[in-house]
Parts: C-alpha cells; structure tokens; sequence
C-alpha cells in the first residue's frame, strides 16, 4: 500500500536540517559527533526513506541540503563528515529510486547568511566573504531558486547532481 497525505501522494521533499559546530577533531566529544550524525545525516536518511514510501506512480523529487563542507574540506569533522555522506546518500539514492521516477539531488550552499554563520566572528566572516569570486556572501534566496527549480517539471532529466552554490568559492 502506498503512503500519502490523504488522496494526494508526496511530489517533493527538501532534505534542509542542519547543525554545524566547527569543532576540531580534539575538541569534537563522541555526543557531539552522535548530534551530528542524527540531525544531519540519519535525518536525510529517514527523509529520503519516508519520502520515497509517500510518492505515487508518477514519482517526484527529493532535495537533500548538504553543504560546500560537503564537496571539500573544512574544520569540523562531525558536520564534514556527515555532509560528505550527504552527498554519498544522495547519489546512491538516485541510483535506486530512479526507476521509480523519483528524482534526487543535493544542493551544496557555500557562504550564506543565515543564523548558522553565528558561529562566525565577524572578521572570520569578512575574511571568507573576501574569497568569494562574485564577491559577497549569498543570501538564502540564493539557494531557495535552485532547490525551486530542482522540484520543478523544468528539471524532469536531473538526478544525482550535486550543485554548489557558493558564488564560485568551490571553482
């Protein structure tokens, strides 16, 4: 029997909690790795599990949040760790719903201003925004349009992507 919210089923899911602590590996507890790994990476597995259940025939789209710490390394070895299996999931995710016309993909923001930078100083901030190529920090708009058009019929041909949007701090 297929889930679904009442007649409808499920078309889409965004994937978007995150924690993020840039604790270095001495300073990293066990609980604080065990946080992570629930709210970042078993949290998109049981998204992508539930979601999956809920989709009709006529299958959908799953958006998985990740993060640039997901493409290259960063300091915090719990949040890039599990970001890093963000993506892993998300590929092997795409692979076996696929036949099912289900469609997955991960959206890997880079610099955005949004609470989570609070673990920032301000001159931390400054210094990275400068690395920027576009040259600023992106706003979470930035990374709504994508993830819009990611559940939109305008991308029926794209899964298992991994799309960055960072202003060009990843090239």
């Amino acid at each position: 029997m297929q889930a679904q919210c009442g007649d409808w089923p499920l078309h889409g899911l965004v994937n978007n909690a995150g924690l993020y602590r840039p604790e270095t590996i001495p300073d990293t507890t066990p609980e604080d790795f065990d946080l992570h790994y629930k709210v970042n990476q078993f949290g998109t597995y049981l998204g992508v599990k539930f979601a999956e259940a809920a989709m009709g025939p006529d299958g959908g789209s799953i958006v998985n949040i990740s993060s640039l710490a997901g493409l290259r390394a960063s300091k915090g070895i719990a949040y890039v760790g599990t970001k890093w299996a963000v993506r892993g999931m998300t590929k092997t995710a795409a692979r076996e719903l696929g036949p099912r016309g289900i469609r997955v993909n991960s959206v890997h923001p880079g610099i955005i201003l949004t609470p989570m930078l609070d673990a920032w100083s301000d001159e931390d901030l400054k210094t990275r925004t400068a690395q920027v190529p576009l040259g600023r920090a992106g706003m979470p708009e930035d990374v709504v349009h994508m993830v819009l058009f990611l559940l939109s019929d305008f991308s029926l041909y794209i899964s298992g992507a991994e799309i960055a949007i960072d202003g060009g701090l990843s090239v």
